[in-house]
C-alpha cells in the first residue's frame, strides 16, 4: 500500500488518500482528521470505502489512539473516493462521497457527534474518478468539483451554506480528466485548478475567475497514465510545481515553475 496523494486545500476540507495497489482508485483508505478548537475534544477518524459495495464505513478513533466499533452507511454504487468538509457551517466535518457504479456523489451531513444523517445524492457524468472541495465562487460556502472520466468533463456543485449544493453546471474538457487540485496559481485571489488526462498523458491547468467559470489553459505532458497530482513549491522558489504519479511509467513525474505563487 501506498500514497497515492496528500492535499490540504482548504481549511474546511482535507484528507490523506492511501491507495491501494490496484491502480483503479477503490479500495481505499481514506486517514480524515478532524481538526477541532481547543474547546472541542479532537479525535481522528479512519472512512474506508470497499469495491462494489453500496457503503462508507465510519471508524471512529478515541483519544488513547484505540478505534470504536464501526458504523456503516449507505451510499451509492461502487463508492471510489472521499472528501469531508463542513457542508453546512456547524465546525463540524460532513461527508462526500464518489460514487463510480452509478455516476453520482452521495452527501452525509454529521449530526455533531460523528453520527451521519441519512445521505443526498446528486447525479455527475459518466465515470467519476475524484473530487475537490473548495470555495470556487468567493461566497465563503464549500463547492465540488468531480472529475467524470468517461464522460470527459468536470461536474461543479456551488454549495448553499447548509449541506445541500445547487443545480450542476458542467464543463467539456476533453480527453480522460482523472484527478484534480486547486491554488491560485496566478495571485488573483480566485481558485484554478489543474487535472490530470489519464489516457492522453497530460495535465491541464484551468484559469478560475472567481463566478464558477473557468478557461482552459495548455496541456503539459506528463509520464504514461497519470493518476494523482499534488502541487507545492518543491524547490522554494515561490513557484508552483506539479508532480503527478504515472500509473504504466512507473514513476512521478515533477514539472517546476508551472506559475508563480
Amino acid at each position: 500500500m501506498g500514497i497515492g496523494a496528500i492535499q490540504h486545500f482548504h481549511s474546511m476540507a482535507y484528507y490523506v488518500p492511501l491507495h491501494f495497489q490496484n491502480q483503479d482508485l477503490i479500495n481505499q483508505v481514506y486517514v480524515l482528521k478532524h481538526d477541532r478548537t481547543a474547546s472541542k475534544t479532537a479525535h481522528t477518524s479512519v472512512l474506508i470505502d470497499l469495491a462494489g459495495a453500496t457503503t462508507a464505513t465510519n471508524i471512529k478513533g478515541d483519544s488513547n489512539g484505540f478505534f470504536q466499533l464501526q458504523k456503516t452507511y449507505m451510499v451509492g454504487k461502487t463508492p471510489s473516493f472521499m472528501l469531508a468538509g463542513d457542508l453546512d457551517k456547524d465546525g463540524i466535518q460532513d461527508l462526500v462521497v464518489i460514487n463510480k457504479g452509478n455516476n453520482s456523489v452521495s452527501v452525509l451531513l454529521n449530526n455533531r457527534t460523528g453520527i451521519f444523517r441519512s445521505y443526498m445524492n446528486y447525479s455527475v457524468g459518466d465515470t467519476p474518478i475524484s473530487a475537490t472541495l473548495n470555495d470556487f465562487n468567493n461566497d465563503n460556502n464549500l463547492d465540488l468539483i468531480v472529475t467524470n472520466f468517461l464522460s470527459a468533463s468536470l461536474s461543479l456543485f456551488l454549495g448553499n451554506a447548509d449541506g445541500s449544493f445547487s443545480t450542476m453546471k458542467n464543463y467539456i474538457l476533453g480527453g480522460s480528466p482523472y484527478a484534480i487540485v486547486a491554488l491560485d496559481f496566478n495571485n488573483d485571489a480566485n481558485l484554478d485548478l489543474i487535472v490530470t488526462n489519464y489516457f492522453e498523458n497530460t495535465f491541464k491547468s484551468l484559469v478560475g475567475y472567481g463566478d464558477r467559470t473557468f478557461k482552459i489553459n495548455i496541456d503539459r505532458q506528463t509520464g504514461i497514465d497519470p493518476a494523482s497530482v499534488v502541487i507545492g513549491d518543491f524547490n522554494n522558489d515561490k513557484m508552483v510545481d506539479v508532480a503527478t504519479t504515472n500509473t504504466l511509467s512507473n514513476n512521478i513525474g515533477v514539472k517546476l515553475n508551472l506559475c508563480t505563487i
